[in-house]
């Protein structure tokens, strides 16, 4: 099995300029496009879910196990995606408790670091890759960022703190370090559905995941089109996402501390 196809969450091969053609994303006819709030009215629940990762080549691919921690202090939360119990990347991140925006994110896979900072207007960090004769090259990030940005590291958290409705379009902008720029995602809430994973049967919101208008830099393949069934209660599990190239995750597993 290629790690590949795992998880490298919402990363790797990002398209330069957009070059190949593709339609555009339907916008609903009754419902505007609007940019996309970060609360809804229930306050985030602390918990931890674990989710198995499967794909066409592998059944039992990997898991992700994802961590909220919610005060009315800090909202904190992890992201470790696991191959047969290796390692393959931990992501944390820390967000504003009022505003949900993200204020430090920290990534490591293997060989490769990258730690970021969202202050005000300006995002400042760094990537660290370590070589194969085990030196360092380090690329500084000290950029303008527009208000609401958020980073591609962590929409897994952040989709299902958006006030989430039947036919309820938003559009984001996702910041990637790995394109060192933005595109917009576009986030469409379809209708409520049942859905059967093996933690259980869920109400759940169908949340579809495309890109939004094209620009210089696109989302990359590995990102969208993608689908996310989250739960309608208060807890706003993931229960599924399905992901491009026939990557599934399904919970099987959720607690709360």
């Amino acid at each position: 099995m290629q790690p590949r196809f795992l998880f490298s969450l919402l990363s790797t091969a990002i398209a330069f300029a957009c070059q190949a053609p593709r339609a555009e994303a339907p916008r609903s006819q009754s419902v505007p496009l609007e940019a996309a709030p970060l609360r809804y009215a229930t306050r985030l629940i602390s918990r931890a879910e674990t989710l198995a990762i499967r794909n066409v080549e592998d059944s039992a691919a990997g898991l992700m196990v994802l961590r909220l921690q919610a005060t009315d202090d800090q909202v904190l939360s992890t992201i470790d995606a696991f191959s047969h119990h290796s390692l393959l990347q931990h992501i944390e991140a820390a967000f504003d408790p009022q505003s949900l925006e993200p204020r430090h994110v920290h990534e490591t896979r293997r060989n490769w670091q990258a730690t970021l900072t969202y202050s005000g207007n300006r995002l400042r960090g760094s990537m660290v890759t370590t070589t194969a004769v085990g030196s360092h090259d380090t690329v500084r990030v000290d950029r303008p960022i527009a208000p609401g940005v958020l980073d591609r590291r962590v929409l897994f958290h952040v989709t299902p703190w958006l006030p989430l409705a039947e036919e309820h379009v938003f559009t984001v902008r996702i910041y990637d370090v790995d394109a060192f720029g933005t595109y917009p995602v576009r986030i469409k809430t379809g209708a409520r559905a049942r859905v059967v994973v093996p933690s259980g049967t869920f109400d759940a919101y169908r949340v579809e995941m495309t890109a939004g208008e094209r620009g210089m830099i696109c989302p990359p393949a590995t990102l969208v089109p993608s689908v996310l069934y989250i739960s309608t209660d208060s807890l706003r599990l993931v229960l599924r996402v399905e992901r491009p190239h026939g990557q599934t995750f399904d919970l099987i597993g959720w607690g709360i501390p």
